[in-house]
C-alpha cells in the first residue's frame, strides 16, 4: 500500500521542475566539459547526488550519449564517459 502523501509528492509539479533544472545544469556541464565520467561530472555540480539519475534521463531524451569507457579520475575504475549528442 502506498501512502497518499507519497503519491501526492510523486505527482508534485515542484518535483518535475527540480528534475528539469537538474537536467539543465548537468547538460550544461557536459557541454562545457565533454567526455567526463558521471563521478567527474558530480564534482562540478551543485546537485551532487542527482547526476546518476539525470544522465540516463538525458540519454533517453537524446541529449547525451556514451562514446567510450576509460579510467575515471575520481574512482580509478573503468567508467562510461558522457558527451553531448549531435
Amino acid at each position: 500500500m502506498i501512502h497518499e502523501n507519497s503519491q501526492a509528492a510523486y505527482h508534485c509539479a515542484d518535483r518535475k521542475k527540480n528534475a528539469e533544472s537538474q537536467q539543465a545544469e548537468i547538460l550544461k556541464i557536459v557541454k562545457e566539459n565533454p567526455e567526463l565520467t558521471s563521478s567527474e561530472i558530480s564534482l562540478k555540480t551543485k546537485t551532487l547526488f542527482s547526476v546518476w539519475k539525470r544522465l540516463p534521463e538525458l540519454r533517453s531524451q537524446g541529449h547525451v550519449h556514451n562514446p567510450y569507457t576509460r579510467s575515471c579520475e575520481v574512482s580509478g575504475k573503468k567508467a562510461m564517459v558522457w558527451a553531448v549528442s549531435l
